[in-house]
C-alpha cells in the first residue's frame, strides 16, 4: 500500500465532500470550513492519498502562540481497520514537535475509542468530560453588558472560578477549546459577549458568549457564579441567539453541577448520547 501526506489543495474538495458525506447524518463541518482551511497560511492542513485516491485528512492550527489544536482528523470508510487514523494522528504530533510549541490539545466524542485509545499512546491527559446542552433561541435577556472598567474585576472573578480551574483556564468555542486571556477577555467584551448579572447593583454572574467555530451556534464560552445568577445568565444566552442561531448549544464539563442545573433549569435539554473529552499535552521546549 502506497501512502502519500500532503498539504491540501483547493482540487481536493470534491472528494472530501464525498468522504464526509455520511459523516455525523451528512453534518459534518468540514465542507464549511475547507476553503477557508485551505487558504489558511497558518494552520497544517493536510491530505493522506492511498494508491492515489484522497483517504484520509487532518489539520493543526496555532490559537495562541505556543499552542496548537488537533482537529479535523477522518479516514474515508473504505480504508477504516487499516490504520491510517494512526498514521494520521502521528503525522499531527510530528506538526506539533515540529513547531515548537508547549502545548498540544485535542476534544473528542467521549465513545470514540479509537482517538482515547490514541490519546493515551501519545501521553495526552483528560481536562474534561463535558455534557452537551441545547435549547431554542428565544426569551429575554436579563443581564447586562460587561463594562470596560470592570475588566480587571471580572478577570479576578473567573480566576476564582471552578470552571477556570476545571478547564485550566479555557474558553469553550462549541467543539474548540482556546486559553483564556486578559487580552482575550477583553476582545469579547468589545464586542459585547461579556455579560453580568444581576443587571443592576454589585453583580455575581458571568458569562462569556462564544460561537461555534464548527458549526456557527451560538454557544457557553464560560459560565461563573452562584446558584442564582447562573440560570439567569442561561436564559439570557437563549435571547442573545435570536438573529444569530436557530439554536444554543452548552458544553459544560462535568463536576460544574450548579451550572449543569442552572441550564436544565432554563430550558436547555441535555444531550443524552454524546459527551466531549477534551486532552491536552504538555511538551518540553
Amino acid at each position: 500500500m502506497t501512502l502519500l501526506i500532503r498539504p491540501a489543495r483547493p482540487e481536493d474538495k470534491p472528494a472530501v465532500l464525498e468522504l464526509t458525506r455520511d459523516i455525523w447524518e451528512g453534518h459534518d463541518y468540514l465542507p464549511r470550513v475547507f476553503d477557508a482551511w485551505v487558504q489558511d497560511p497558518t494552520g497544517h492542513f493536510y491530505v493522506v492519498e492511498v494508491e492515489g485516491k484522497l483517504a484520509g485528512l487532518g489539520r493543526v492550527s496555532f490559537p495562541d502562540p505556543g499552542e496548537a489544536w488537533l482537529e479535523g482528523g477522518r479516514v474515508h470508510p473504505q480504508y477504516q481497520g487499516q490504520g491510517l487514523a494512526s498514521i494520521l494522528f502521528a503525522y499531527q504530533m510530528f506538526v506539533v514537535r515540529r513547531s515548537g510549541v508547549h502545548v498540544a490539545r485535542f476534544c473528542t466524542a467521549s465513545d470514540n475509542a479509537p482517538v482515547q485509545h490514541l490519546a493515551k499512546v501519545y501521553r495526552f491527559r483528560r481536562l474534561a468530560d463535558s455534557l452537551l446542552w441545547e435549547a431554542p433561541a428565544g426569551g429575554t435577556f436579563e443581564a447586562r453588558l460587561l463594562d470596560a472598567d470592570e475588566l480587571p474585576a471580572a478577570w479576578e472573578f473567573i480566576r476564582q472560578s471552578h470552571w477556570h480551574r476545571l478547564t485550566g483556564g479555557l474558553l469553550c468555542e462549541g467543539w474548540v477549546w482556546r486559553r483564556l486571556t486578559q487580552e482575550r477577555l477583553a476582545e469579547r467584551q468589545q464586542a459585547g459577549q461579556v455579560w453580568v448579572w444581576p443587571a443592576e447593583g454589585a453583580w455575581h454572574g458571568l458569562l462569556i458568549a462564544s460561537v461555534d467555530l464548527e458549526y456557527g451556534d451560538v454557544t457557553c464560552g464560560l459560565i461563573a457564579g452562584d446558584a442564582e445568577a447562573m440560570p439567569a445568565l442561561a436564559r439570557s444566552l437563549r435571547a442573545w441567539a435570536v438573529g444569530r442561531s436557530e439554536n444554543v448549544q452548552a458544553v459544560i464539563p462535568e463536576g460544574l453541577d450548579d451550572a449543569q442545573a442552572a441550564f436544565q433549569s432554563s430550558g436547555y435539554v441535555l444531550y443524552a448520547e454524546l459527551k466531549q473529552s477534551l486532552f491536552e499535552r504538555r511538551l518540553h521546549p
